[in-house]
């Protein structure tokens, strides 16, 4: 949808059979508040550079009942994290990693990448009240950036399993508040 005829704000097309890779002039949407894309499993490649300094909303999952991967690849761009982010969901597809600077979602509520294959250590984490779920399960991590990353509330979902992170955990309050292992 457009803002004063335009300005595009939202693009919403869920499970819209869209194919190919997204192009670079999607960075060009700089006004985008909400994202969503899931559900497009034709949707391939990396993601360009963008830098949504207004966005709410991401979606870009396969679905939380997918069989399948998609096939979006590569690291995810920095600026599809902007500090105004309510909702990210990257859950079942195939990106690599996340970006390396400490991530600060200060009204995040929901945030999950499960599924992807991402590896390496996750990166540091501002704190957050808003936090409701969050769900790094299946992919490769070996443990959280430092500065060790902030607890989510106590009442927040907070999914870590199927990953390698080195006993013992660190930071602490993951092996008393995650549903997740580490390994020696």
């Amino acid at each position: 949808s457009c803002r004063d005829g335009t300005h595009v704000t939202n693009l919403i097309l869920p499970n819209d059979n869209l194919r190919g890779s997204i192009v670079s002039s999607f960075g060009a949407l700089v006004n985008l508040e909400y994202l969503d894309l899931s559900q497009n499993q034709y949707l391939a490649g990396n993601l360009p550079s963008v830098n949504f300094t207004k966005l709410l909303h991401v979606d870009l999952s396969m679905g939380p009942n997918s069989f399948y991967r998609g096939a979006l690849t590569g690291p995810v761009p920095a600026g599809l994290l902007p500090s105004t982010l309510l909702f990210f969901d990257l859950s079942s597809q195939q990106f690599s990693r996340m970006p390396n600077a400490v991530l600060n979602l200060p009204n995040v509520t929901r945030f999950t990448v499960h599924n992807n294959g991402m590896g390496g250590y996750f990166p540091s984490w501002m704190s957050t009240t808003s936090l409701t779920y969050f769900d790094i399960g299946n992919n490769q991590f070996v443990g959280f950036g430092t500065p060790t990353m902030a607890a989510p509330p106590k009442s927040a979902t907070c999914i870590t399993s199927y990953n390698n992170f080195f006993c013992p955990f660190t930071p602490d309050w993951v092996s008393s508040q995650c549903q997740g292992t580490c390994h020696n």
